[in-house]
């Protein structure tokens, strides 16, 4: 695959024929777009000199290159200059946003696999039958073995420091060599395998996480939470609602339910003593339901309940 693709083919696009359609080529729309800083420099430059470099489309009108340059157009009120292209788009997307970096294998498996999924040839994770083998006469286990890793990339994506790129997003910065393919795989590997594990524990959860709803972090955080506000449920079903009400966070709610538990045990400990020398001072030891709730059994609930039994037989 070439570096950087010369423009040899490149025809006007004054003549009326062929125009811009108004869309971009989904290789083209991997690459993050300019800042509006850099935007407005542009559109300064246009102003004083007119636009320098054309912008390119496709014979189908669909465009390659000059996102940038058309929305600094729109702002210096000048009208755009285009040009068509008639070669191989991905080499040449990849040729003028990668600059002259030679692209490895694995580079040029991911250029390609952007291309057919844009083209529909991924579906329900695996690609039509023959449309990831090696473009050539030959067979290269290294290719197909690269498109299927590249398939997991797009299908999952991945995050990156502190942000979660979609597939697109992290097969774009595979092609500029910010995210090796490999360590790229291993991300978005890693989303599969979470994804998969958070189907069985929520699959209402998993299906956000697969539409691009809701990340695979967010959606294990909320599992968590689930899980705690069920188990706060079992004692505190008052402050559970709360919580899902969203009137009380659920480390709030479960330290209130922590210091209840303590109060609980303080009152319970206080009727004990109260219990012993009452009896002691009648003379009588402690009913043996009392000693055995306290001694054998760990709920304090239930021990509690035994406990008022006790002294309602008293009365």
């Amino acid at each position: 695959m070439a570096t950087r693709t010369r423009l040899t083919r490149q025809q006007p696009s004054s003549n009326g024929s062929v125009t811009f359609n108004g869309g971009w080529h989904p290789l083209a729309l991997t690459f993050a777009p300019h800042p509006e800083e850099e935007i407005e420099l542009i559109a300064e430059s246009i102003a004083k000199i007119g636009l320098r470099d054309p912008l390119v489309h496709d014979p189908q009108g669909l465009g390659l290159d000059g996102r940038g340059r058309l929305s600094a157009c729109k702002l210096a009120g000048e009208e755009p200059r285009w040009v068509v292209f008639d070669g191989n788009p991905v080499d040449y997307i990849i040729g003028v946003n990668v600059g002259r970096r030679k692209l490895g294998t694995a580079e040029q498996v991911m250029g390609k696999a952007i291309e057919l999924k844009a083209d529909g040839k991924r579906r329900d994770g695996r690609w039509n039958y023959g449309a990831a083998r090696f473009p050539g006469s030959g067979k290269s286990k290294d290719w197909n073995n690269r498109m299927q890793e590249a398939g997991v990339i797009l299908d999952w994506g991945g995050e990156v420091g502190q942000k979660v790129l979609t597939g697109d997003e992290l097969a774009a910065q595979v092609l500029l060599g910010a995210v090796a393919f490999d360590a790229a795989y291993k991300l978005a590997s890693s989303t599969k395998r979470k994804t998969e594990t958070l189907e069985k524990l929520d699959p209402d959860l998993a299906a956000k996480v697969i539409s691009g709803s809701l990340t695979v972090e967010e959606a294990l955080k909320r599992v968590e939470i689930n899980q705690r506000i069920a188990e706060l449920r079992k004692r505190y079903p008052d402050l559970a609602d709360k919580v899902e009400n969203g009137d009380l966070a659920i480390s709030d709610a479960e330290e209130l339910a922590n210091d209840s538990d303590e109060r609980l045990e303080a009152w319970v400990t206080d009727i004990v003593r109260g219990i012993q020398v009452f009896r002691e001072m009648a003379g009588d030891p402690v009913p043996d339901e009392i000693k055995q709730a306290l001694g054998e059994d760990e709920d304090d609930l239930k021990a509690l309940t035994a406990i008022l039994r006790v002294l309602k037989g008293l009365r």
